[in-house]
């Protein structure tokens, strides 16, 4: 009785309410579009983090927030050298245009990364809850160990 999509389960209620679960469904296809192209962030960043110097480090832009210098007050001088360049996400990792009539090409690293990201997620929902609850074994404490790694460090 309940093993049904939301279409049928939503004609049960009223057959002009089928709309309503096409509609979810729909939803729910752009939902998960927009997430694994932010879970192919995360793996871009991912990957590029083995790199040294990180890319993200070091000062490519004249308008970083690395070329500001040294804020002087009455009491303390502030040195903002340990920043990252806050450019990078925009210009390197999304390739954002200067405006609408350049449009750009296709980021061959970012369709690599959510290639990487479809296949991670078809592995974990391909064997159903079995597999899908081993990952949670794993991605439920990794933010609470990461957060006191990063706290005692």
């Amino acid at each position: 009785m309940f093993r049904k999509g939301p279409v049928e389960m939503f004609s049960y209620i009223n057959r002009k309410f089928k709309g309503i679960g096409t509609a979810s469904i729909i939803i729910s296809f752009f939902v998960s579009l927009y997430y694994a192209i932010i879970l192919a962030w995360s793996v871009s960043y991912f990957l590029k983090s083995f790199i040294y110097p990180l890319p993200w480090s070091t000062n490519t832009d004249n308008n970083s927030i690395l070329n500001i210098g040294n804020f002087t007050n009455s009491n303390t001088t502030i040195s903002n050298e340990g920043f990252v360049n806050i450019n990078y996400f925009p210009k390197q990792v999304l390739g954002i245009s200067e405006g609408i009539s350049n449009m750009g090409g296709l980021n061959y690293e970012l369709v690599f990364c959510l290639i990487i990201t479809y296949i991670l997620i078809y592995y974990c929902i391909s064997e159903g809850i079995k597999t899908s609850s081993k990952v949670v074994y794993f991605t439920a404490p990794a933010p609470i160990v990461l957060l006191l790694v990063l706290f005692f460090r």
